[in-house]
């Protein structure tokens, strides 16, 4: 199964909305919206419950990617969004 994040400490940056329009053009997924204030995933995709068949088991550890980091250990945005775009377009390839 393959696994997509969205995520960035700034609010009003789109994960929502980006992570809602790739969701939209995708099948058979599964979606989770992980914001601890405002879950709003919800509110775009209308999702239908499903009930689980057995228990969730987490996966792998998130990391920081310290070649997309400056000095201050902040991500330098533009690029680090090129990048990024650029590892979802691959591995959607496979």
């Amino acid at each position: 199964m393959k696994q997509i994040v969205v995520l960035s400490s700034k609010g009003g940056t789109g994960k929502t909305t980006f992570a809602a329009s790739f969701a939209a053009l995708s099948q058979n997924i599964v979606v989770a919206d992980c914001d601890v204030d405002v879950a709003g995933l919800h509110l775009l995709l209308k999702p239908e419950k499903a009930k689980f068949k057995q228990e969730f088991t987490g996966s792998k550890l998130a990391f920081i990617n310290k070649t997309l980091c400056v000095e201050r250990e902040e991500c330098e945005a533009s690029r680090g969004i090129k990048l990024i775009w650029e590892k979802v377009l691959d591995f959607l390839k496979d």
